[in-house]
């Protein structure tokens, strides 16, 4: 209870210092300082669950846990990847980026399961990972242009940012053994050993 408290009061100063630092340091509207605070809110709960996890997990990475890391770290660089390279005004782009995701993972397609389930990496995973990430950033993109889901290209400082994220992003979910993948294979161990 006490763990619980702490984590909870970290996590109130870092949502009243971001919202803070969001609007009277960096200028920014009201409405993204308390999403970038949000964000900030859950990004320190989840860092100290997944030290937790590590701390407290013995066994090796399973095959849940591994594919819990690489589905969010795919569907995060995703999204990432439309605002970074801002592909959505562009309805030929979106297609085109569609048509070369299917084509990666149709030449891919024996790497696919191994990508998703196996502790370990090799390159043909990247041809795999861009695949996904492609298809998803294309269709989401076709959606955004056609206004049913509006959002606005990153520009200077803030696609830096972007990109910093994305490269977090990818050595948090995509090697052997990362934090999110202990995470991952703890919480299906917590859940096997409550309901099974």
């Amino acid at each position: 209870m006490k763990n619980n408290l702490k984590v909870l009061f970290i996590q109130l100063c870092v949502l009243a210092i971001g919202c803070f630092i969001g609007e009277a340091v960096f200028g920014l509207p009201k409405w993204l300082g308390l999403v970038i605070a949000g964000l900030m809110f859950y990004l320190v709960f989840f860092i100290i669950q997944i030290k937790g996890a590590m701390s407290n997990i013995k066994d090796e990475v399973s095959s849940d846990g591994i594919a819990g890391a690489r589905i969010c770290g795919v569907f995060i660089s995703a999204i990432l990847l439309a605002f970074i390279l801002g592909i959505y005004v562009y309805q030929a782009a979106n297609i085109a980026m569609t048509i070369a995701g299917v084509i990666l993972l149709i030449l891919q397609r024996r790497k696919i399961k191994g990508f998703f389930f196996e502790n370990r990496w090799e390159n043909n995973f990247w041809l795999v990972y861009f695949g996904i990430a492609f298809i998803i950033c294309g269709v989401f993109s076709v959606f955004a242009c056609l206004d049913i889901a509006p959002c606005t290209e990153l520009c200077g400082v803030y696609r830096a940012i972007g990109i910093i994220v994305w490269i977090l992003v990818i050595l948090w979910t995509l090697p052997p053994d990362t934090w999110l993948a202990r995470f991952a294979t703890n919480n299906y161990k917590r859940y096997e050993d409550n309901y099974d």
